[in-house]
Order: structure tokens, then sequence, then C-alpha cells
């Protein structure tokens, strides 16, 4: 199980990234945690190339769906991924 954390700054670095799926809040705490070339959207992100896809727990849907896509006030926040949500689909 890997815990990822969305922090102050990520927050501050992406609030304004609403139609960017690299350099959101979301994105840039999975690059943090070591995911490199992360694309984030609202169910799912991907690394690139698609050699990964990780599901995203519902915690982080509702932040990405009712807090930044909406524009509201963020505050960090932490979410865990389990081995079954994150697959290898080549390499």
């Amino acid at each position: 199980m890997m815990e990822i954390k969305v922090t102050k700054t990520h927050i501050r670095l992406g609030k304004n990234e609403t139609t960017s799926n690299t350099k959101c809040p979301v994105a840039r705490a999975f690059k943090t945690a070591g995911f490199k070339d992360i694309f984030v959207g609202v169910e799912l992100a991907t690394t690139a190339g698609s050699v990964q896809q990780i599901e995203l727990p519902e915690n982080v849907q509702v932040f990405i769906r009712e807090k930044l896509c909406a524009g509201l006030p963020m505050e960090p926040f932490s979410f865990k991924l389990t081995a079954k949500q994150v697959k290898t689909l080549r390499g």
C-alpha cells in the first residue's frame, strides 16, 4: 500500500490547472510520490505510454469534481493506493 499526500504546495501550484491533467494538485502529488509523466483524469490516472493505469479512490474523484473543477477552496489531504488499484498494462 502506498500513501499519496496532496500538500498545500501542490494545491498552490496546481489550483488553476483545472484543464491540465499533468499539473493539477493530484498530478503533482503523484509526481512527488515517484510516478513520472502521470496524466490524471477524474476516475483514472495513467503513466506515459499507458504503462500503468491507476483507479483513483473516491475521495480523490470528489476532490477533482467538487473542489478543483468547481474552483472551490481546497485543503490538503491524502489517499492510499493498493496494488489492486494500480494495473500494469504493458512494459
